[in-house]
């Protein structure tokens, strides 16, 4: 029965296949796009081109969306830039897809000069047909003041339109507008709102912000910001790895358990949490206490910019022999590598 069942669906696929076929030649633009298509998913792209291309020079705009993006990301062949801008601009007639990324690649000059007027009118052209990915990017451009004269008001205006269809970038831009009083007055429980909906997307910023206001706002609960920069954390975080050690430093008093959490986040090149460290292997809170630790942790906090690493480095200098700072040095040398490596 099952092989029965097996015949009948080969059966019918190939005759499906037959009949597209047939299509096809009659010039169905549709039915050359399926058969592109099909040979696309059967990662056979160069006869997925060859159809692709019979479609989109019938105005198949799909297709010529697909030959855009092939040769955007240099699937079945080499990246060619030029060629994607070419059926990009074809798809755009109807796309707003395309429309998005020909603002992309003239935003970023790719196949095009750099060109910040012609990104804004393709943005534009995706935006007023209702991309969220295109309204975030005006909305970035007018915050930045990227082309265009910066303006808080207009970025405001194209980040919630994104975030009003469920973009949460846009969602986290106006979660900090609305706390910094950007571009719209200051309202704290609509920043709240604004990252929790950011948030519960997963957005690793918004759950690392609603955190920290847990942590430090009026309303503190503690539970809650462990709870939203574990979440953080899982989503790639750094600064929530070094909230959590702030937190089981001088909330739960754990200290071990801090240099744990300091440690994850300055290999990750954080340069407070490299400082923190330093300072517990100084004071032994949580460590044994460790000079050549605490000189190499404050080293590299320094090499990152840390403002108030020199002043550590030379106190506990110090308190050391010329043998404990060259191997400190020496240490420092061997980390740094590494950090580096991880960004």
């Amino acid at each position: 029965m099952k092989r029965f069942l097996i015949f009948i669906l080969i059966f019918l696929s190939t005759a499906l296949f037959a009949e597209t076929i047939s299509k096809a030649k009659f010039g169905d633009a549709d039915a050359k796009f399926k058969i592109g298509n099909m040979y696309y998913k059967s990662k056979n792209y160069s006869k997925a081109v060859l159809w692709f291309q019979k479609a989109a020079l019938s105005g198949h705009t799909v297709a010529q969306f697909k030959l855009g993006a092939m040769n955007y990301r240099g699937i079945g062949g080499v990246q060619d830039y030029e060629k994607a801008i070419y059926w990009y601009k074809k798809a755009a007639l109807k796309s707003t897809g395309a429309q998005f990324n020909l603002g992309v690649m003239y935003e970023h000059g790719r196949g095009v000069e750099k060109d910040f007027s012609q990104a804004l009118f393709w943005y534009q052209k995706a935006a007023l047909k209702g991309n969220a990915d295109a309204q975030f990017n005006i909305g970035i451009m007018y915050y930045n003041g990227k082309g265009v004269t910066k303006n808080y008001s207009k970025a405001f205006h194209w980040y919630q339109k994104a975030a009003l269809q469920g973009d949460a970038s846009a969602q986290l831009n106006l979660g900090y507008m609305y706390e910094k009083g950007e571009g719209v007055t200051k309202d704290n429980p609509k920043s709240f709102l604004w990252y929790q909906k950011a948030a519960l997307q997963g957005n690793a910023n918004a759950q690392h912000n609603l955190g920290v206001h847990f942590h430090y706002g009026k309303n503190k609960d503690y539970s809650k910001a462990f709870s939203w920069y574990h979440k953080a954390v899982s989503n790639g975080h750094i600064g929530s790895l070094f909230n959590l050690g702030l937190m089981y430093n001088y909330i739960y008093k754990d200290y071990s358990k801090a240099v744990l959490w300091y440690k994850k986040a300055a290999l990750q090149g954080h340069a407070s949490a490299q400082l923190s460290l330093g300072y517990m292997y100084k004071s032994g809170s949580g460590a044994i206490t460790n000079y050549v630790e605490a000189y190499k942790w404050y080293n590299i906090s320094k090499a990152l910019g840390n403002q108030y690493a020199s002043e550590l480095l030379n106190s506990i200098s110090k308190k050391m022999t010329p043998s404990q700072i060259a191997e400190a040095q020496k240490q420092s040398t061997i980390l740094w590598a590494k950090i580096q490596k991880k960004k």
